[in-house]
């Protein structure tokens, strides 16, 4: 409809339904689609925007001019999902900040209706990232799995906590950590652990290990070597009232592959007495391993 007589006053209608309630269908052929040059309000109680079809190009909200934005707020919660039913990591979500400039992502939290908001996770323009806690609240990391893990400094540094049963035999107790290293490479290992020792008494151990790939010779670590050739610069064990136990400590390197090849360097460690049989034959050991050097993995 087109009225010349005056600003708005010709306008196009469009309704779906009279006495009972009906639809709009607004679509697209190949080569046309909907433009709308003006803003654009609904009042229903749910709305959906949906890109239906197969292989298609999704649906795109751009502000492209000058100083543009794009808000979705929602009195409850918004919930951003993506996921695929092709292959494991081919759906996610991206979130991207800046273009020609580079922008920043903030994650806020308001607590005073809007009148301050407060920065939780910043990752400023340059690349930093800061994490603000409210005060006396904790910044926690969980895993999932039994043997959480924390790589840093650009896998300079790893730290893996794990709860073992060890033994009172240095060739039946289990693997505490494995860290593998190439030739010519060190790391620092650094231990603490608790367990329950003989009687349910507590036991600790804080140990520090020196482990050097030197392709099979001295100082690397022989297990097989009297006395055993083991890298531990420092260990302090305590052991309730017991006064002649002791926590074993054992680096094999895995030579299976040669010598000189990139390997696994083996750490265990196992209760021990000297004849009072307070070292018990089996209890649960928590620690955890600190690695700080120059090495492939901590396991």
């Amino acid at each position: 409809d087109e009225d010349g007589t005056a600003a708005g006053a010709g306008a196009l209608f469009v309704a779906g339904g009279a006495a009972v309630n009906g639809y709009v269908y607004l679509g697209k052929d190949a080569s046309h689609s909907l433009t709308l040059n003006a803003d654009l309000t609904t009042t229903s109680n749910a709305v959906s925007i949906a890109a239906t079809a197969d292989n298609d190009n999704g649906i795109t909200l751009t502000s492209s001019g000058a100083n543009g934005a794009v808000s979705a707020t929602a009195k409850e919660t918004v919930s951003l999902t993506g996921w695929s039913d092709s292959a494991t990591g081919a759906g996610g979500v991206e979130i991207v900040a800046g273009k020609t400039n580079a922008g920043f992502i903030k994650l806020q939290q308001d607590t005073s209706g809007g009148v301050t908001l407060r920065d939780r996770l910043v990752i400023a323009s340059d690349g930093s990232v800061t994490v603000t806690t409210e005060s006396g609240s904790d910044l926690t990391f969980n895993s999932e799995g039994s043997a959480p893990r924390v790589v840093s400094l650009n896998a300079r540094r790893a730290e893996v906590s794990k709860t073992i049963e060890i033994t009172n035999g240095a060739n039946t107790t289990p693997t505490l950590a494995t860290v593998n290293l190439e030739s010519g490479a060190a790391v620092v290992v650094r231990i603490k652990a608790h367990c329950a020792w003989g009687g349910g008494k507590p036991a600790t151990l804080d140990a520090e290990i020196h482990v050097l790939h030197n392709d099979g010779a001295a100082p690397e670590a022989d297990a097989t070597a009297t006395p055993p050739r083991n890298g531990v610069r420092r260990a302090t064990a305590v052991f309730g009232d017991s006064a002649d136990s002791s926590l074993e400590i054992l680096v094999t390197p895995d030579d299976s592959g040669g010598v000189t090849a990139t390997k696994d360097f083996v750490i265990t460690v196992y209760a021990a007495d000297n004849g009072s049989g307070d070292a018990p034959a089996a209890t649960n050991l928590t620690a955890v391993i600190v690695a700080e050097g120059r090495f492939e993995s901590l396991g």
